[in-house]
């Protein structure tokens, strides 16, 4: 990415600071509690490799730019509980999903709705690690 940012210009680099966001990150930790011997999806190595803010800035001036600055940036993404009555449609894109079996899905949607508390909607923080550095 240096190499095609112009002298003087930024760049901007954005990653996951956990196991991804949203339901992805709500289905892993869930996952991990109920089938604690299962093995999650692994995460792309980036994300690993960049997840803590003095890595990410680290890895920043290693690809050519100086004087980073990482900003965390957690946003709850809203998931609606009712949405729950088809989880297809919730968490159907994840690998970590599609490997469970009819009962431990089920198991998956009664710990979420017990995580939600009767609430009708769940909050699911996520938090981003935003570099900006020039080049």
């Amino acid at each position: 990415m240096a190499r095609v940012t112009r002298p003087g210009g930024h760049g901007i680099v954005a990653t996951w600071q956990e196991r991804g966001a949203a339901t992805f990150l709500l289905l892993g930790n869930i996952r991990r509690d109920l089938f604690p011997g299962r093995d999650s999806i692994a995460m792309p190595e980036a994300v690993g490799a960049l997840s803590d803010p003095k890595d990410f800035a680290r890895e920043m001036i290693a690809a050519g730019y100086r004087d980073p600055d990482i900003q965390r940036v957690t946003h709850a993404y809203i998931l609606e509980v009712t949405a729950l009555d088809d989880p297809d449609t919730v968490f159907g894109m994840s690998p970590d999903w599609t490997s469970l079996s009819d009962e431990e899905k089920a198991d998956v949607v009664a710990e979420v709705r017990r995580i939600a508390e009767g609430r009708p909607i769940l909050p699911v923080p996520s938090t981003a690690l935003i570099g900006v550095a020039r080049r």
